[in-house]
């Protein structure tokens, strides 16, 4: 899951799935709405329609840009350990950041980790 928004002025993208940030330009930050992985190497061509007021070679460019991130797994990686809801998560060593594994709440990991001995 990702989540957009705009800050200063620069536009970002949050990889909840991944903990990454990364900055986008203003075409990659509209693109991104019309996205759903899994993306494929090759501009979709209905995005190329839905976008056909900008110039092709940005939209090439912004979408390659948006694959190489998706790519390195930081736009649209898999949320944690959502198979098992926080049975154990940290004890297990499936979750590395309190909260992070998108499906238990940082209270939730906390008590996890009393649990566990490791808080």
């Amino acid at each position: 899951m990702i989540h957009v928004y705009r800050l200063g002025g620069e536009r970002f993208v949050f990889d909840r799935g991944s903990g990454s940030v990364s900055t986008v330009t203003a075409l990659q930050y509209k693109m991104l709405s019309y996205l759903k992985p899994p993306l494929t190497p090759d501009l979709p061509t209905s995005l190329r329609y839905d976008l056909a007021k900008y110039d092709s070679g940005m939209v090439e460019d912004a979408y390659e840009g948006l694959y190489a991130l998706y790519e390195e797994g930081k736009l649209f990686s898999p949320d944690g350990c959502a198979e098992e809801p926080c049975s154990g998560c940290w004890a297990k060593g499936r979750c590395t950041l309190e909260g992070a594994c998108g499906s238990c709440s940082a209270e939730q990991h906390k008590l996890e980790l009393s649990l566990a001995g490791k808080a």
